[in-house]
């Protein structure tokens, strides 16, 4: 099992895990807050995947082509074809015109 485990190659795991580590943490503090400051600390950790999920689908609705790793795809030429890479012909025009 442990064998499966390798690193992380997109930004969406990475997503994930901050979500999942920050609730799981969250939970544990929460005990050992002060009970004044308990309701508002409940308060955060109610609202605060909600805000990163909202964040998350606002960045994938604008931008949605740097979430994805060249390794995420079958052919990376299609990551590639993507961002539109030039032959090396419009290169060097773009280099003499700056």
């Amino acid at each position: 099992m442990v064998e499966k485990i390798t690193h992380v190659k997109n930004p969406l795991t990475v997503i994930a895990m901050f979500a999942g580590i920050a609730e799981i943490s969250g939970t544990i503090v929460l005990p050992f807050i002060d009970v004044a400051n308990q309701a508002i600390y409940i308060w955060f950790l109610m609202l605060f995947p909600v805000i990163l999920i909202s964040l998350f689908f606002i960045t994938l609705n604008f931008n949605h082509r740097v979430l994805y790793a060249p390794s995420d795809y079958k052919n990376e030429s299609h990551f590639l074809e993507l961002f539109g890479y030039s032959n090396a012909g419009e290169q060097l025009e773009k280099l003499k015109m700056s």
